[in-house]
């Protein structure tokens, strides 16, 4: 009960926690369905290479900030255990898994802070600087993936830069064309389902904002830069 009401005297309840939760289960869920998906349409002949995972945990780190970040590292290392059957402790297993985004996740950084950019794509300024920043991230990303294959045997030296090209255009085409969509158009709705139903009937006497309140002014960032 102790929890409870502290949750409750933070602007949380248990609606808002269960939805939250929710999101991240979804999330998990579609990334290993696009994954395997992803992955089997490479082998089509004539189809596009997109790798739709990038997409979708993009558009989750530039929407929801640094405490996705761990959401989408694991649901990576999740993927590589189930959908390929890597070794844990394998380039390709927790090391590769991690380091796949960490380059994403400093890029979402940048755009979030330093370079920070209208998450709804309002000017063009904004989307060039998305486009510029996240496809010099898939860069190392791509990079990345091509030394943990090599590392762990999977792949020959002779065929690092066709796979590496291979990678990248797959990130690129993700990043240009997922990315925007669920920014421009997802985003909103989950907010707004996010909130719905999820004010708490505590009062705060002290003035500040509720946990609850941060949250959302940190991930629509209402500190401009």
């Amino acid at each position: 009960m102790k929890n409870e009401y502290w949750w409750a005297s933070q602007g949380w309840n248990r609606l808002a926690i269960l939805k939250h939760g929710s999101l991240v289960i979804i999330f998990v869920a579609l990334f290993l369905a696009t994954d395997g998906s992803s992955t089997t349409s490479r082998a089509w002949e004539g189809a596009p290479p997109c790798y739709l995972p990038v997409g979708l945990s993009l558009a989750l780190m530039l929407w929801g900030g640094n405490r996705y970040y761990p959401v989408v590292f694991v649901a990576s290392l999740v993927a590589a255990i189930v959908n390929y059957h890597r070794p844990l402790i394998s380039w390709c297993g927790l090391p590769g898994a991690i380091l796949l985004y960490a380059g994403y996740a400093y890029s979402a950084n940048l755009l979030r802070g330093r370079w920070r950019i209208d998450r709804q794509l309002g000017t063009l300024r904004d989307v060039g600087r998305l486009v510029a920043v996240l496809l010099t991230a898939a860069i190392l990303s791509a990079v990345t993936g091509t030394l943990t294959v090599l590392g762990d045997g999977l792949a020959k030296r002779a065929d690092a830069l066709r796979i590496a090209a291979d990678r990248w255009a797959s990130d690129a085409i993700a990043i240009v064309t997922i990315t925007p969509f669920l920014l421009v158009y997802v985003t909103p709705r989950l907010k707004a389902w996010l909130n719905a139903g999820a004010k708490s009937g505590g009062t705060r006497s002290d003035g500040k904002r509720s946990a609850r309140e941060r949250f959302w002014s940190e991930a629509d960032g209402e500190t401009r830069g």
